[in-house]
């Protein structure tokens, strides 16, 4: 029997007995193979008849001693064009992430810092006597508790954070930026760039203002003279008022006469010049005393600071001996220490 003409094939081995249903094509697959593996002399009767169950789809029946002698029946072949989907992808297996707890919304600046200021002024006033008739009017600030530095400051303005809590003392402070007219009775000169009698005076530096108070201390006796910190000026311009407070009149004017008093009673804290403190420069509030005192630490007495410029926040800094024709100042008087 050759290879092209057999519809039976039988194999028999030791303990072992396989018959097979072949077609001619499956025929001609299998002894090729088989010529192949015995060629390379790696061919038994096992691996022949491995060699057909793996490479054909014919029926198939084996005898084995101890065994039911039954194949299981063969795998459907796919038809020829049939396209098997692949199988399903499964998703990687979600890892579960514990949810994270909003952090707590930032406080804000008015919660931070809450004002216990009085809204008016106590009525009490206090005069200097220059001489030739000239005078110099002061009010008293009354004892409280404000927020110094701004609730929401723009780009570029850190200088006004952080917005803390500062208590200050009673202090009576100039109704009127110092005038011309002031000045010229104490110094006996008038160095201002635009003159006017009820101008008030500037092109003055921080020097010579330390100047006109000292001789100031020695006409009147009765208060010590200075100029204002930062807190009492801001205290003082705020008159109460938590809110942020601006002007934009900057125009130089006569003292009184353009912007009404504010709660305090004071005139032009947010117009006119800009207005000398004790104060030396800082870059912004991170170590501020809280009691109303001068910062007098931590930084070159090279430049001090001024407040004004329409807004109540504003903080400006120069050199100490520097006089511009927008710079000014008032005056603040306390009880002389003995």
């Amino acid at each position: 029997m050759t290879k092209r003409d057999f519809g039976v094939l039988r194999m028999s081995a030791p303990k072992v007995q396989a018959s097979f249903s072949l077609s001619p094509h499956q025929g001609d697959i299998f002894f090729a193979r088989l010529k192949i593996m015995r060629n390379q002399k790696r061919v038994t009767w096992l691996t022949s008849l491995l060699a057909l169950l793996f490479l054909t789809s014919g029926s198939a029946s084996v005898h084995a001693q101890g065994g039911t002698g039954k194949m299981p029946p063969p795998m459907p072949r796919p038809a020829p064009n049939l396209r098997i989907p692949p199988p399903p992808t499964m998703p990687p297996p979600t890892r579960r992430v514990p949810k994270k707890s909003a952090p707590p919304a930032r406080p804000s600046p008015s919660q931070l810092c809450s004002a216990d200021s009085p809204k008016q002024a106590t009525g009490r006033t206090h005069s200097v006597n220059l001489g030739g008739g000239v005078k110099l009017e002061m009010v008293e600030v009354p004892a409280g508790s404000f927020c110094m530095g701004s609730r929401d400051p723009k780009p570029g303005f850190g200088d006004q954070l952080p917005r803390h809590r500062v208590t200050v003392p009673a202090f009576y402070i100039g109704k009127y930026e110092v005038t011309q007219t002031q000045w010229r009775a104490v110094m006996g000169n008038n160095p201002s760039s635009l003159q006017g009698d009820d101008l008030p005076v500037e092109q003055v530096s921080w020097n010579d203002a330390q100047q006109y108070i000292s001789r100031l201390n020695q006409i009147s006796r009765d208060m010590t003279y200075r100029l204002p910190t930062e807190a009492e000026w801001e205290y003082a311009c705020r008159a109460g008022n938590d809110e942020e407070i601006m002007e934009t009149d900057s125009e130089i004017h006569a003292v009184g006469t353009r912007l009404r008093p504010n709660a305090f009673g004071l005139s032009d804290m947010l117009a006119n010049v800009y207005e000398w403190c004790l104060d030396l420069e800082h870059d912004d509030y991170s170590g501020a005393p809280t009691n109303g005192a001068a910062w007098l630490s931590g930084a070159s007495s090279k430049k001090r600071m001024l407040r004004g410029g329409g807004d109540c926040a504003f903080r400006r800094r120069n050199p100490s001996t520097a006089s511009y024709s927008s710079d000014g100042f008032r005056i603040v008087a306390v009880a002389r220490t003995r």
